[in-house]
């Protein structure tokens, strides 16, 4: 199979509304057909019947790639810029390499409302990936294992990271259960007397909270979000640190046969 690499970054960046998500969807759109990134006669009505979008749609989505940086307009020709970081960035040892955090989309056919929807579901499983990621770096508390539990996301974390509703984020969160890409526990709520202080310390102490979240009357509340884990290896595996140039896929070409193709051919 083939891969598009593109930059945590760049969705990052492109995250901020709807529609610089589908701006950015259209991008990666074009380079899944041309690795050369340009492609010729892209009108509105082209727009329309290959990414089965209405008439307004392509015409502000034609007017964007105009006004964005990430394009290059001439006439119906569209260039899209590389999806490469070439920042330079150092080693601890002190060697210069060109890399960055890149998560890849398979290359095959797409609507505009598909790779939006992609776009969402990879800023989901990031969150949940880096929080991964972070625990494993992190020394397990006594008696407990380092990843053995799932970690605690809330809705508004994920609203943040994806710039959407909460209503958006748990459609999202359904689709990638369903999908058995991910996992999720229910989110708890514990209560205590807050006159009784042996009570209240061992409620927080077991709950690793400092205080209550809210009080109604003389009874404490904290609330435990749900806990999300990784359910399949490919979902991690399709985010990695990428150095250019120094890895390569084999890919199945065209003709079924087996090639090298570097890794970040369409980046």
């Amino acid at each position: 199979m083939q891969y598009i690499n593109i930059t945590i970054e760049l969705l990052k960046a492109y995250s901020s509304s709807k529609s610089m998500k589908e701006l950015l969807a259209v991008a990666i759109w074009i380079k899944m057909q041309h690795s050369n990134s340009v492609m010729w006669n892209v009108t509105e009505y082209r727009l329309r019947k290959e990414l089965h979008i209405g008439k307004p749609k392509a015409e502000r989505l034609i007017q964007d790639m105009k006004d964005d940086s990430l394009f290059s307009v001439d006439g119906n020709k569209v260039v899209v810029s590389s999806f490469r970081d070439n920042t330079i960035k150092w080693t601890r040892k002190g060697r210069e390499y060109r890399g960055t955090m890149v998560c890849k989309f398979e290359v095959k056919e797409y609507t505009l409302k598909k790779l939006f929807n992609l776009i969402n579901e990879k800023l989901f499983e990031f969150e949940i990936c880096a929080a991964e990621h972070k625990d494993c770096c992190m020394k397990a508390p006594e008696g407990e294992k380092v990843g053995a539990k799932g970690k605690a996301i809330t809705i508004k974390q994920f609203q943040k990271a994806l710039n959407t509703s909460s209503s958006s984020v748990s459609r999202i969160k359904k689709r990638l259960i369903a999908s058995g890409r991910i996992d999720s526990t229910l989110a708890e709520k514990h209560s205590f007397d807050i006159r009784n202080e042996e009570e209240t310390k061992r409620t927080l102490l077991r709950t690793r909270k400092t205080k209550a979240d809210f009080i109604i009357g003389t009874l404490g509340f904290v609330v435990l979000a749900c806990s999300y884990s990784i359910a399949d290896r490919a979902v991690s595996d399709g985010f990695r640190h990428l150095i250019y140039g120094k890895q390569s896929e084999k890919v199945i070409q065209r003709d079924m046969s087996i090639g090298g193709i570097p890794d970040g051919f369409f980046c």
